[in-house]
């Protein structure tokens, strides 16, 4: 066996020679890892931008050091992140602009519901300011995400301020509900709502201005769906507006919704999302003697019941023979704070008979009742 010794010698060198270079490259890689972004850092930017991987917030920070002894900058960390996702956004947008996305969520916002209320009385009333949208996802669960029901929100939210801010007019002398221009409205700067628990959240600290357009691109990149703003309307009341004394109030509802109507918390506004959402714009004239402060609180509830019935039943317009007009429809979705008579009164007469029994005139204007997905066309609305 001895004569084996000096082979086996031999055979055993070579495989000791390497591990010398493993060495070598063990040093070089200490040398290049020197230095990490601080996990606190890496942590307020991620709350700073919510949905952000720690492998990509620590290379957005990494990639904006001035210098090798540079602290941490948050701000071009979250520039380089807005960019970065934009760039990947568009490009899975453009990979998934062929599949067909009809899940997602029908959102509204009212601001001001134009009713007269509160202690300063009608002196106070604003104009109707109000929006229904509908956000197109791929699946239901993307759908039911915080990111995209915050989106959805968000796009509501802008297209509720887009008439006034937009110089956009009512074609006539009544308020009225105007479908938005979706190419423009894309390229109308998001205007994010308020957090529902603002006041317990990290304050953000916005970058540049993000358009519609961008804000869903950086959906995609965080979601990997196909994402498109199917249609927009918005409440637009004549700057003059009708009268001293009319009144154009309006009332919102989602079925099946996931945001809470009662999310935003001051009188007369409200959030909500669903797969059916309805926006409700009508007309009150009081009379000379009435009071509009004294019936805010039933003229709200008046306004959300009516809101209820366009959602609850197919709702397609306001006057006609069959269930599909809302005068025509018995009031089954009437709540108890609106002064309604009780039954099954039909829609048009229940309206009546609350109008006279106030001595005012009461009409609904114009109403939107829409259903996730039908929409006839499923053409991209994202670049």
């Amino acid at each position: 066996m001895s004569f084996l010794l000096p082979q086996l010698g031999r055979s055993l060198r070579p495989s000791m020679r390497l591990a010398a270079p493993s060495a070598r490259l063990l040093h070089s890689s200490g040398s290049l890892l020197a230095r990490k972004p601080a996990i606190a850092s890496i942590a307020a930017l991620r709350q700073r931008a919510p949905g952000t991987s720690m492998l990509k917030a620590r290379e957005a920070i990494a990639s904006t050091w001035s210098s090798p002894d540079a602290p941490d900058d948050l701000d071009a960390a979250l520039e380089w992140l807005r960019a970065d996702q934009l760039t990947s956004g568009a490009a899975k947008a453009s990979k998934v602009a062929s599949r067909t996305a009809r899940e997602g969520l029908v959102a509204i916002v009212v601001l001001a519901d134009g009713v007269p209320g509160g202690a300063a009385g009608a002196a106070q009333r604003s104009a109707a300011q109000a929006a229904i949208v509908e956000l197109n996802c791929e699946t239901d669960f993307v759908g039911r995400t915080d990111l995209f029901t915050q989106l959805a929100r968000d796009v509501a939210h802008t297209a509720a301020l887009f008439p006034s801010l937009a110089d956009v007019t009512a074609p006539g002398p009544e308020a009225s509900m105007l479908e938005l221009p979706l190419e423009a409205f894309l390229s109308f700067p998001l205007l994010s709502a308020p957090a529902a628990d603002a006041a317990a959240s990290t304050p953000q600290q916005p970058q540049k201005p993000q358009t519609v357009q961008e804000a869903i691109l950086d959906a995609v990149a965080r979601l990997g769906e196909r994402i498109r703003l199917a249609r927009a309307s918005a409440v637009v009341v004549p700057s003059a507006g009708p009268g001293p004394r009319k009144i154009n109030f309006t009332g919102a509802y989602a079925h099946g919704a996931n945001i809470a109507a009662g999310a935003a918390t001051r009188p007369g506004s409200s959030v909500a999302a669903g797969r059916v959402g309805s926006l409700v714009l009508s007309s009150l004239q009081p009379s000379a003697s009435s009071s509009t402060e004294d019936n805010s609180v039933e003229t709200r509830a008046l306004a959300r019941s009516l809101a209820r019935q366009v959602a609850g039943f197919p709702t397609k317009e306001i006057r006609g023979s069959d269930e599909t007009a809302l005068y025509a429809q018995p009031f089954s979705m009437a709540l108890a704070a609106a002064g309604l008579e009780q039954g099954e009164t039909p829609v048009g007469d229940a309206l009546r008979a609350w109008a006279e029994k106030r001595s005012a005139s009461l009409e609904v204007l114009q109403l939107a009742r829409w259903e996730l997905g039908e929409t006839d066309t499923d053409a991209p609305s994202e670049p």
